[in-house]
């Protein structure tokens, strides 16, 4: 097979020399140490005749496939940790995860892929045909195979190109497409490093490495020391080697390969400053209670608390003029270096809510320094947004009423909702022709049953006759939650109107 394909090799090599592949991109110079041999067929447990072909790292060892249908793990040194035997012509060996004990080799002729599990030894029974996509004369088939993203790249010997299949599990394959390649023939290996989402497509009767890209741009081509090199891999992080292995029966190594070592992360700047946060957003959907914790953990206290604001924001809009300035509500609780702050709201509160429908989904925001007067360390965290699915749990304020006589007016005030009324701001009144002459705070009042769900007061306001005119017609009209402090189920039964005349 060597024979037939170096032969080949140099009558594509001569057309290349006047196309347009070999003058596109100058091969760079080789990065790391000369060549060492790792072991070679005869040594170490490896047979004689043994010719390797395609390889990888895993977290057990060095897996190497030969042409005579065996696989080697060996370790770092090059001695062989176990061998097995799986049959046929083996020319490439790749893996989804380097811990991973599944292992997937290529097959040329029929060009196909096998999976193999290290651990127990045995095939899998895994198996996908790709005779339909890779076409080539005998011994020009499948020479390279890596796993890119859950994908699996095979090279094809005859043109160079690789083609991409998703592999599926129940043995169907989905061919994604082709990439023609630098070389128009004679890839042999193919590694692909995850770390950096770089490909390195080895090509033997070229020595040379092309790497390319996520985006198929060449960052460059390197020539290869050594001759025949039919698979390649690197060692798994944090190891700056790369192997190869060679049809003339060596496995060889290199260090101080430039290659999946991450650029180290610069030195953070050292900065001061407080840094506020909010978390533990949730609200209760039954209740409409909104919950959540402001903090700082920055390493300054926040010492102006004249401007800032602390905001809900429902659906991005803020919430009936809902927010809370620093200065009046105890910011400093929060403000200190490691303060923190549980806070609660109760979104029913605002009347808006009456137009919401059970199901709706929302979208909650909760904002500190909502203005942004306050430089932070992080202004990223200064606000937290949950969604949450509304329903309609609410109370529902009614007054109803009762009689007039002797120009007292009783009425009943009462809660048939499902839900309690909070007892924050919201006010109750009387009228009379349309000028308030009664007014009461919930939060004031003494007795406040009747705001609990199914309860009920009733409650007299007595005209005062000396304002009253004989044979005009006035009217007394009591309201509950006369501000829409609140959300309801019903809100056309907060007042009650009676007319009369004095005599």
């Amino acid at each position: 097979m060597f024979k037939l394909r170096r032969m080949f090799s140099l009558l594509v090599l001569a057309v290349l020399s006047f196309g347009t592949f070999g003058i596109a991109f100058a091969s760079s110079v080789w990065p790391a140490s000369d060549l060492t041999v790792l072991t070679y067929a005869g040594n170490n447990g490896l047979p004689s005749g043994f010719e390797p072909s395609g390889m990888v790292w895993t977290e057990d060892g060095l897996a190497v496939v030969g042409d005579d249908g065996d696989l080697y793990l060996l370790d770092a040194d090059g001695n062989v940790l176990n061998s097995f035997w799986i049959g046929g012509d083996l020319e490439g060996i790749t893996t989804k995860d380097p811990a991973s004990q599944t292992v997937y080799i290529a097959v040329e002729n029929p060009d196909s892929v096998l999976g193999f599990d290290l651990s127990t030894g045995q095939l899998t029974g895994e198996y996908w045909d790709l005779t339909p996509w890779l076409i080539s004369a005998d011994n020009l088939g499948m020479e390279a195979l890596t796993c890119v993203d859950g994908y699996f790249y095979a090279g094809l010997q005859e043109d160079g190109d690789i083609y991409i299949f998703d592999l599926q599990d129940n043995g169907s394959v989905t061919f994604i497409e082709k990439k023609d390649m630098y070389y128009p023939s004679d890839i042999s290996g193919m590694y692909y490093d995850s770390s950096t989402g770089l490909l390195y497509s080895l090509y033997d009767s070229h020595d040379r490495i092309v790497i390319t890209d996520r985006n198929w741009n060449i960052v460059d081509r390197l020539q290869v020391p050594g001759f025949n090199q039919e698979g390649i891999s690197l060692g798994l992080y944090p190891s700056t080697d790369i192997y190869f292995a060679e049809d003339s029966g060596r496995v060889t190594m290199a260090s101080g390969f430039p290659s999946n070592q991450p650029q180290p992360e610069p030195e953070p700047e050292v900065i001061s400053g407080p840094n506020l946060y909010v978390t533990n957003l949730a609200i209760n959907p039954l209740t409409q209670k909104v919950t959540y914790t402001i903090g700082n953990d920055g390493d300054t206290s926040v010492t102006d608390y004249t401007e800032g604001v602390n905001t809900i924001y429902v659906d991005g809009v803020e919430w009936q003029d809902r927010y809370w300035k620093w200065h009046s509500y105890y910011s400093s609780l929060y403000g200190s270096v490691g303060g923190t702050v549980g806070r609660a709201w109760f979104l029913y509160r605002n009347q808006i809510m009456s137009d919401f429908e059970t199901g709706d989904v929302h979208t909650l925001t909760v904002c500190t320094d909502a203005d942004g007067v306050l430089a932070e360390l992080d202004e990223s965290d200064n606000c937290q947004s949950i969604d949450w699915e509304f329903q309609a749990v609410l109370p529902d304020m009614y007054v109803e009423f009762g009689s007039f006589e002797d120009f007292t007016l009783t009425y009943t005030l009462g809660n048939q909702g499902i839900l309690d009324t909070f007892p924050f701001n919201g006010q109750n009144a009387v009228f009379l022709n349309g000028r308030r002459v009664e007014f009461t705070k919930w939060n004031a009042e003494s007795s406040k049953t009747y705001l609990k769900v199914g309860n009920s007061e009733t409650r007299t306001y007595s005209v005062d006759q000396s304002t009253l005119k004989t044979g005009k017609t006035y009217t007394v009209k009591v309201c509950v939650d006369r501000n829409g402090v609140i959300a309801e189920l019903d809100e056309s039964n907060n007042c009650m109107e009676y007319l009369f005349v004095k005599n």
